[in-house]
């Protein structure tokens, strides 16, 4: 009777514990993106080629996509909310993104946010480690009270842009940064247009 007792007690406990570690298992997964491939880098460049006229029949949107207030982890996907102002430029983002073959807004902007990380990682890994180090110390409130003064006179908003890209940068998975550094290039030189 007691070995039916315990065995009673513990099936219920060994079936919590199986129930919790498959579920935990297959949200871990679910929750964990896959790598970015290179044809979704290639069609994210593609996109953002063709998102270009919009920048140009739409000139008020481009001040508005880059808010002071963006998500430099999430640099595409925390402009987005601005497009509710624009529903035919929404619209035609959704036609552009889904023949690049992208499902939605959404997840062409979750790609062009690992996308743009990844470059920022890329190139902060190439920064000479004093330049990365003067960056962080512009985030540091224990400088000299002068250098401080200037800092935040002349160069405290790029420095936070700067603080906020390294920060981005950290999130960056090496697998994403793989599968970006051969567009490097094309990334690079869509920046300068």
């Amino acid at each position: 009777m007691k070995a039916q007792t315990t065995i009673r007690h513990t099936l219920p406990s060994a079936f919590y514990l199986c129930f919790t570690l498959i579920a935990s298992l297959l949200f871990t997964g679910l929750a964990q993106a896959a790598p970015l491939t290179e044809d979704q880098v290639q069609s994210f460049i593609d996109s953002m080629r063709d998102t270009e006229k919009l920048d140009e029949e739409y000139p008020a949107l481009e001040d508005e996509l880059e808010p002071d207030d963006q998500d430099m982890t999430r640099p595409i996907s925390s402009s987005m909310g601005v497009l509710d102002k624009y529903p035919e430029v929404r619209g035609r983002l959704e036609e552009i993104v889904e023949e690049h073959g992208f499902d939605d807004i959404e997840q062409w902007a979750s790609v062009g946010d690992r996308v743009i990380v990844s470059m920022m990682a890329i190139s902060v890994d190439q920064m000479p480690p004093e330049q990365r180090q003067m960056i962080e110390s512009m985030a540091n409130p224990d400088i000299d009270p002068d250098a401080h003064e200037t800092v935040q006179q002349g160069m405290s908003e790029m420095a936070k842009n700067m603080r906020d890209m390294l920060a981005a940068a950290d999130t960056a998975s090496r697998e994403d940064m793989e599968a970006v550094r051969p567009y490097i290039g094309q990334l690079q030189a869509m920046g300068e247009e």
